[in-house]
């Protein structure tokens, strides 16, 4: 049986697209491991589908000062070796990783190992954590064509066209009012209602999904509400 390693975590956007490929690996015969953080959102969601789970050490390498900046590089290292651990037992065929910074590890031991590596990069731009484990990938697929030129070629894989066919939709209560309307649209129009969908469509429908969903607050430009909050502006 062809075995394969998923890992991603931190948000539930690096997360709900490894559940996405459950149905599909199950079909095709494949014995699932996920490796994430000991106590990550990760860890609550996929135990929900009866997935092996492994937890590793993880910390983030931040853009701003903090004490953690000091401590987080050694989670890193031990999370390196409790990665290297796993893969040297389940001796996996294949690795796939949706990022965030616990996914850092398990690339890295995954290029040790000699183990193929694909990586996901759904953003226009690679976050940091992709940045460093896309060196150490064999395959890096991605959404958009612009973000070709942030990576390596002979490694960039180009994969679907999400805002030209994915659709988003709705009725207007009136006969023969259904409509339809594709993202690239969309985000052109309401970008704070396509981005409050893509939320909503990455998160489990289930309670825990439509706890998270209250607590999401979406706003189109750059006035909010939400100063009381502190929020912190993030380069890409």
């Amino acid at each position: 049986m062809k075995r394969i390693i998923l890992t991603g975590g931190g948000t539930a956007g690096h997360v709900t697209p490894n559940i996405a490929l459950l149905p599909r690996l199950k079909e095709l015969g494949y014995d699932i491991h996920y490796v994430g953080s000991y106590t990550g959102i990760e860890k609550e969601l996929i135990e929900q589908f009866q997935i092996p789970y492994h937890g590793i050490s993880s910390g983030k390498l931040r853009r701003y000062f903090s004490l953690q900046n000091f401590t987080d590089p050694f989670r890193v290292i031990k999370g390196f070796g409790e990665a290297n651990k796993i893969i040297k037992t389940l001796k996996p065929d294949v690795i796939f990783s949706k990022g965030g910074f616990v996914s850092v590890p398990v690339v890295l031991a995954g290029k040790k190992s000699k183990i193929p590596t694909i990586i996901h990069e759904s953003d226009m731009t690679p976050g940091l954590a992709n940045k460093i484990s896309i060196p150490s990938a064999t395959k890096v697929c991605c959404n958009f064509p612009e973000t070709l030129e942030h990576l390596p070629e002979g490694k960039a894989v180009l994969t679907g066209s999400k805002l030209d066919n994915k659709f988003h939709h709705h009725h207007t209560g009136w006969i023969g009012g259904m409509k339809s309307v594709n993202y690239r649209t969309l985000m052109a129009t309401k970008a704070d209602k396509a981005m409050y969908l893509a939320v909503e469509g990455m998160l489990p429908g289930n309670k825990l999904g439509a706890k998270a969903m209250t607590r999401l607050r979406v706003y189109k430009g750059a006035q909010h509400e939400q100063a009381a909050q502190k929020p912190e502006a993030i380069e890409l």
